[in-house]
């Protein structure tokens, strides 16, 4: 069954079907810089009469069977690039990038570290609304709110305060002046005294003590929806 799945994805990737798994495999190899051999497969099966042609070239199949891709190399390209994208996205802040944004933000304020509180007894809430801050999935931000609209992330402004600053996890966790009261209320957290940057909310967001940080974020969350 599955050689024969496999046989008709083939022919119709020489057909020049875009949607079929052949086809979008051989694409992702040339798209590395690999050469795949179908420039060798002869002009006649990659012609748009083809179509019309019921059997499948068996030197054509033969061939496909008999590639072989040096994985090693594959893998090594991947990883170049995907190198690249992270150290590109790393580069700039977390506010002004455009690419990756919350992959930036996420590695920028929140960290890969400091999960010990998936390991502490919490109120499902507090959990559920922690796990989305980390993510930047609130979605009553003003960053999350126009997601896909013209308006740049940068110029999505928080509507509470006066600061002219965008409102996204950075701005609700230090900067917001609507939420002093529960700062103030954690002060056992190292919030800054000085403008805040990204490392005090890394600091913070990996703090030995991540109980209060979950309680802290969840505080800042129920505020927030009475804003609304």
């Amino acid at each position: 069954m599955a050689a024969h799945a496999w046989r008709a994805d083939l022919k119709l990737m020489l057909r020049k079907n875009k949607s079929c798994w052949s086809y979008k495999v051989i694409d992702f190899i040339v798209t590395l810089g690999l050469r795949c051999g179908v420039d060798l497969i002869p002009p006649v099966y990659s012609a748009p009469f083809m179509r019309a042609v019921v059997q499948f070239p068996s030197d054509s199949y033969d061939y496909f069977c008999s590639y072989h891709v040096d994985v090693d190399v594959v893998i090594d390209q991947l990883r170049s690039f995907w190198f690249k994208q992270v150290n590109d996205c790393l580069a700039g802040c977390p506010r002004s990038t455009q690419t990756l944004p919350r992959f930036n933000a996420y590695m920028s304020w929140v960290g890969v570290t400091g999960a010990d509180y998936m390991k502490m007894i919490l109120p499902s809430r507090a959990r559920k609304s922690y796990i989305r801050f980390r993510l930047g999935a609130w979605n009553m931000l003003e960053v999350n709110k126009h997601r896909g609209s013209r308006i740049s992330r940068n110029m999505r402004f928080c509507r509470y305060c006066n600061c002219g600053k965008p409102e996204d996890e950075f701005h609700v966790l230090l900067e917001c002046t609507k939420y002093i009261h529960i700062r103030n209320k954690f002060a056992n957290l190292p919030f800054p005294s000085h403008d805040p940057c990204d490392t005090d909310m890394l600091n913070i967001m990996q703090f030995t003590d991540q109980r209060s940080v979950v309680l802290c974020v969840h505080a800042i969350y129920l505020h927030r929806l009475k804003l609304q």
